[in-house]
């Protein structure tokens, strides 16, 4: 079996695991991305929500104008809305794009600067002792390992990075969604009936204009973990589609949003970012504001600190000031239900 060599393995090409390998091989630092998917064809379902700070920290990564080489789009309007009610406010200030171009800014970014990249290969297992990552080349069915000094898991709310080495799987919820051409300028957010009703404790829909397109989606997470779920969802983009007056496209994809609780590492050479890691809040866009936030703190930790673990979390929390991703989303949705239900607008 052959085995390559390296400092730091990156399982995940996505955003978060891009700008760590940029923020790495820039340094100096040798770093290995190994992607299951085709690293230049693979989307990620996502509304495209990129905050002000967001932007911030883009900046201060590249040193460039993110509105000079990314394809922004200012949101003219967010509304907010439940059961009738509404909060809306035209001053907000909310960029959204395509997600994929974000990506594909990040990996590029990183390849230039020296990052290897291994895509098309699947973990399979760990072997911490020996730092010993195995995979499956699936192109040609061929096995091989790569031995690191840090291994850090980018791979998403579903992380098999974090199910090898925590013997559990991520706690996942389902949301789906569609790409259509682009009708409002306005970015909408409808909070779903069921949430009260004991079916979903949180979720809703939404319209997201990214330019030309726009993404309509739904996502909610069960009390029961009932089995149609995902059912739920799709009643709730038809009915959300038909009050909007808009038609429905029945090409629909599906993706998770991790709820289970923040995982920031699991011993001294072995860290997770983004999604991997928990932290999500898509209630404010926060999957693409975190990845920047995780990778570029990790990235600080590893090349500055003796005690790398715990300056990486002591860093986070201190950046999100909270301590689950369930907080997150619970304290931004409570705040607009609080408000939807008292009727007041913005």
């Amino acid at each position: 079996m052959k085995v390559f060599s390296t400092q730091y393995l990156i399982i995940g090409s996505g955003l978060a695991g891009s700008v760590l390998a940029f923020l790495l091989s820039r340094s100096g630092s040798e770093v290995i991305l190994a992607e299951i998917l085709d690293a230049k064809t693979k989307d990620k379902l996502c509304g495209g929500i990129v905050p002000s700070p967001a932007l911030q920290i883009f900046e201060k990564i590249y040193g460039e104008n993110p509105q000079q080489v990314l394809p922004l789009h200012k949101v003219k309007g967010f509304r907010q809305c439940f059961a009738g009610k509404e909060i809306f406010a035209d001053n907000a200030e909310i960029f959204t794009l395509p997600r994929k171009s974000l990506d594909n800014f990040a990996i590029e970014r990183a390849l230039e600067v020296g990052t290897k990249l291994f895509d098309r290969v699947a973990l399979k297992s760990v072997d911490m002792d020996n730092s010993l990552a195995y995979f499956l080349d699936l192109r040609d069915k061929t096995q091989f390992a790569i031995r690191f000094q840090f291994i850090i898991g980018a791979d998403g709310a579903s992380s098999k990075l974090r199910t090898l080495l925590t013997g559990k799987r991520p706690i996942i919820i389902p949301t789906i969604q569609f790409q259509m051409p682009c009708v409002s300028d306005e970015l909408i957010f409808a909070y779903l009936p069921e949430i009260f009703s004991g079916q979903v404790d949180w979720g809703y829909c939404w319209y997201i204009p990214q330019g030309k397109i726009a993404v309509v989606g739904c996502g909610g997470s069960s009390f029961s973990r009932q089995k149609n779920l995902v059912q739920i969802c799709r009643n709730n983009i038809k009915n959300f589609c038909l009050e909007l007056g808009i038609e429905q496209n029945i090409s629909i994809r599906g993706a998770a949003i991790p709820i289970d609780k923040i995982l920031l590492s699991c011993n001294e050479n072995a860290f997770f970012i983004g999604d991997a890691a928990g932290l999500n809040d898509t209630g404010t866009g926060g999957g693409i504001h975190y990845a920047f936030i995780s990778a570029n703190l990790l990235f600080q930790a590893l090349i500055g600190a003796e005690n790398i673990r715990l300056t990486y979390e002591k860093k986070i929390f201190n950046a999100i000031q909270l301590k689950t991703a369930q907080q997150a989303r619970k304290s931004q949705f409570l705040t607009s239900i609080t408000i939807l239900k008292k009727g007041s607008k913005i």
